[in-house]
């Protein structure tokens, strides 16, 4: 079995990925965008999007306890039709194809956005020091559809 799948139980993630009321009429993301803070961001209210992007970050620091922990948003391109979508780590550096790390999320098929805690240990085949290029999408028809991309440097 490729390893990169042997890498999905290595991860964990806290908290579900959920959907933020799409009724909402102050959440105006970028179609396709993707937000990273150090910390979980109240979900709702006028001022959220102002709030996510006041706290969006370049990298995250390891923790004391050796993880990587942020709090991430996507603005969905379209909803996913689907249950479960896939969050792909993808390292800049390397011109592989594979990525470095596959986190099955559970969302609602219906959803416009996601918010999640990703958690990520040494286990995870994450480098320090490394950036890396993050997509959220689902296998349609045998091809990925993607539903947002954003990038982090994780130290």
């Amino acid at each position: 079995m490729d390893t990169t799948l042997n890498r999905i139980g290595k991860a964990a993630l806290l908290g579900a990925a959920f959907l933020i009321a799409s009724a909402a009429p102050a959440l105006a993301g970028p179609p396709g965008g993707m937000y990273i803070a150090p910390e979980q961001i109240e979900l709702g209210g006028k001022d959220f999007d102002a709030r996510m992007k006041k706290a969006n970050v370049k990298s995250i620091a390891k923790s004391e306890s050796g993880e990587w922990k942020f709090f991430l948003v996507a603005y969905l391109t379209r909803s996913p039709g689907a249950a479960e979508v896939t969050l792909l780590f993808y390292d800049a550096a390397d011109k592989s194809k594979d990525p470095s790390n596959v986190l099955p999320l559970t969302t609602t098929a219906s959803a416009k956005i996601l918010a999640t805690t990703v958690t990520l240990g040494d286990d995870a085949g994450i480098k320090p020091g490394h950036t890396y290029n993050l997509v959220l999408a689902r296998k349609v028809g045998g091809k990925d559809q993607i539903y947002a991309k954003g990038q982090v440097e994780l130290k």
